[in-house]
């Protein structure tokens, strides 16, 4: 949020498989932030200089066709999670465990 205000976007879409793709890619991830405006020809090539959609305008910016939306949402996600390097020492500690007994079991 700035200024008390939940930051907009907008998607401009006409209708193709793109901008339905576009649309089911960012509902999960802006929800309520994401409005969508069904457009026709003419304002939106004088307003954003393409008339390409889906596009999509963001408060710092504005994303041209499905691939540049894409990356944004991939930008938005969270960094997957790391193990630490404490957790995989122990992990390792209780594979080599589970070997020897595996090892001991097999031994006559």
């Amino acid at each position: 949020m700035q200024g008390g205000r939940a930051m907009k976007y907008v998607l401009f879409v006409k209708g193709s498989r793109e901008d339905e793709e576009a649309v089911r890619i960012l509902s999960p991830v802006l929800g309520e932030e994401l409005t969508i405006v069904r457009v026709g020809t003419g304002w939106l090539l004088w307003e954003y200089e393409s008339d390409e959609t889906p596009l999509l305008a963001t408060p710092t910016g504005v994303y041209y066709v499905l691939e540049a939306i894409k990356g944004l949402v991939r930008g938005m996600q969270p960094p997957p999670k790391v193990v630490s390097v404490r957790k995989i020492s122990e992990v390792k500690v209780i594979i080599k465990r589970k070997i020897r007994a595996i090892v001991r079991r097999r031994s006559p």
